[in-house]
C-alpha cells in the first residue's frame, strides 16, 4: 500500500487537473575520457598518487600494488557527480486559486515538495544518499610512463517519506541502485522511473589529483 502511494507520487500525470508531475531524465551521457597518462614511472606514479589522496583527506579503502589498484571510498553531494534529470511538480490549493510549482534536479541531495494525489495533498520528504567505490587502475606504459583510469562504482540510495495535511505519515520507501562512470541505474517507479548516470565531474576531480 505504502509504495504504492509513493509510486503514484511519482507519476507523470495524476488525477484531474489538481496537479501534476512531470520528470524529463537525464540528458544523454557523455562523460568524456576518465583516464589520463602520467610522465612517470608506474612506482613513482604509485606512491605519488596515494600521498595525494591522503592529502586531501580522501579515505583509501583498500589497495592492491600488486594489481596496480586503488579503491577509495565514495560519499558526497549527489547532485554534484550524477545528472538524474528534472522534476516539477504542480499543485493548486483546493480551497484557492493559488498555484504551486516545485522545480529541483532530480539528484537533489534533499527536497520537500507538495504532491496532489486521488484529490488529496500530501507533503513529499525525498532524500538521496551518495555512496559506492572509485576505482583508481594504474597500468604500465613503458618504462617511463603510467596509464591511470578511474571506474566509479555508484550506489544511491532514495529514501521518500510522505505525510498527510492531517498529520498522518506512511512508512518510509528506500531503493538502492548501483550503476558504474559509463552505465546508468534506474529506480522504481511508476509509469516513469528516475533514471541516474555519471556526468564525468567525480573522474575528472579525481585524475586532477595526479
Amino acid at each position: 500500500m505504502i509504495r504504492t502511494i509513493v509510486a503514484i507520487a511519482f507519476a507523470a500525470i495524476l488525477v484531474g487537473c489538481a496537479g501534476r508531475l512531470t520528470y524529463t531524465g537525464p540528458a544523454v551521457q557523455q562523460v568524456g575520457a576518465h583516464d589520463k597518462t602520467l610522465n612517470q614511472p608506474f612506482d613513482r606514479a604509485w606512491a605519488a598518487s596515494i600521498q595525494s589522496f591522503e592529502r586531501h583527506n580522501l579515505v583509501v579503502a583498500s589497495m592492491d600494488r600488486a594489481a596496480g589498484v586503488v579503491s577509495l571510498d565514495l560519499t558526497g553531494n549527489p547532485e554534484r557527480y550524477l545528472d538524474c534529470g528534472q522534476v516539477e511538480s504542480m499543485v493548486v490549493n483546493p480551497r484557492s486559486p493559488a498555484r504551486r510549482i516545485y522545480q529541483f534536479p532530480a539528484a537533489s541531495g534533499h527536497q520537500v515538495y507538495e504532491q496532489l494525489m486521488r484529490g488529496n495533498l500530501y507533503e513529499v520528504d525525498r532524500r538521496l544518499e551518495l555512496g559506492g567505490a572509485i576505482n583508481v587502475i594504474f597500468q604500465r606504459d613503458g618504462r617511463n610512463r603510467t596509464r591511470v583510469t578511474v571506474n566509479t562504482l555508484y550506489q544511491l540510495t532514495r529514501t521518500i517519506h510522505v505525510g498527510n495535511v492531517v498529520g498522518r505519515h506512511y512508512e518510509p520507501v528506500s531503493d538502492t541502485i548501483a550503476f558504474t562512470t559509463s552505465s546508468r541505474g534506474t529506480f522504481p517507479g511508476f509509469e516513469q522511473s528516475t533514471q541516474c548516470i555519471a556526468n564525468g565531474q567525480l573522474e575528472k576531480e579525481i585524475l586532477g589529483l595526479l
